[in-house]
């Protein structure tokens, strides 16, 4: 259900969504080739979209987050599989993003909240700071440094906000726009948005009744999937920002997406960039022995297919070292090398 690997590359973090319908981790040690820990989880928290298996930049603790308000954030010791510590939170931690020392991190909430606010915890004493882009709802959030966070997001409507709607008219943008927002924390840079997708209006007939959604012109499960060195960031499946610029290369259409001309499968699970940002890595939806190549690498300076690959077809990991490619196709685990 998730492949995760530890920040130096040794280790591989593996979920798994057992018989009876728990879930379990295991830590699989790439390097001697052996399974490493077993890890039980109480709560079902990691079968969530969007949800992904986290560990703490020294590598030393794994975690998914937690589901609500009155659940603890729960770590685990990777080498052991015991439970190491609970912290406090009070907000729902959908998805956890550490700065790079891990002094910080982000608090995610499920896109679906239709929130404008995100918070930022000290993790000593889980203190926080707290955010709020009136203008938006929140779907995904990232670093891009230890002092910027990528927020992807959709302009609010007027009934949710019309002052806040007002400011984003300012910025040329409308309703139900899917947007990308550079802020800097310390206030030094402005806040930079673009745009990822206009929106369009869908019309959904049911039992002889008409109803006009938006969707956002994500596609898929809206996330921010960052290089290791802040450069460039997969925005949802189609989309890729240089973070630096601003500048965003939109490698598929609408419609290449929804004919599965590109994978692109759900959530982030099925996604991953190198580390230098240099190339996207994308996983299709094939059966397993399938002679189907699905599984793609993306050249992310030209958005241009690099390379078709065979493999499994749930979940896609690349290592922080870029030197090993895992795949899962819901059974077994391929550990590929990267040459």
């Amino acid at each position: 259900m998730g492949l995760s690997f530890s920040p130096d590359g040794r280790y591989l973090g593996i979920v798994e969504k057992l018989a009876d319908g728990s879930n379990a981790v295991v830590v699989w040690d790439v390097q001697e080739d052996r399974m490493r820990s077993h890890i039980a989880i109480s709560r079902s928290f990691s079968d969530y979209p969007g949800v992904e298996l986290t560990w703490t930049p020294d590598g030393k603790y794994l975690t998914f987050g937690n589901s609500g308000r009155t659940y603890p954030i729960q770590f685990w010791n990777p080498m052991t599989g015991a439970l190491a510590k609970e912290a406090p939170a009070s907000v729902s931690a959908y998805a956890l993003h550490f700065n790079s020392d891990g002094s910080k991190v982000l608090a995610e909430n499920a896109p679906i909240a239709r929130s404008s606010v995100f918070r930022i915890y000290n993790v000593d004493d889980w203190s926080y700071q707290e955010v709020d882009e009136k203008d938006l709802y929140i779907r995904a959030l990232s670093w891009v440094g230890d002092s910027q966070v990528l927020v992807l997001g959709s302009v609010r409507r007027n009934e949710a906000g019309a002052e806040a709607t007002a400011q984003s008219a300012k910025l040329g943008f409308k309703e139900n726009d899917a947007v990308a927002r550079l802020i800097d924390l310390t206030g030094q840079r402005p806040p930079t948005t673009v745009m990822l997708a206009p929106s369009l209006p869908h019309v959904v007939e049911r039992n002889g009744v008409s109803r006009t959604w938006y969707e956002d012109q994500l596609v898929s499960f809206p996330f921010l999937l960052p290089d290791h060195q802040g450069g460039r960031v997969l925005a949802g499946f189609g989309h890729i920002i240089s973070t630096k610029t601003m500048d965003v290369l939109t490698y598929a259409s609408i419609d290449e997406l929804v004919t599965h001309k590109y994978p692109g499968e759900l959530d982030q699970r099925n996604a991953s960039i190198s580390p230098d940002g240099a190339y996207i890595y994308l996983k299709g939806s094939a059966r397993p022995g399938s002679n189907e190549a699905r599984n793609l690498v993306l050249d992310a300076n030209t958005g241009k297919p690099a390379f078709w690959f065979k493999g499994g077809h749930e979940s896609i990991a690349v290592s922080p070292d870029g030197k090993w490619l895992a795949t899962g196709d819901g059974s077994s685990i391929s550990i590929a090398r990267i040459e």
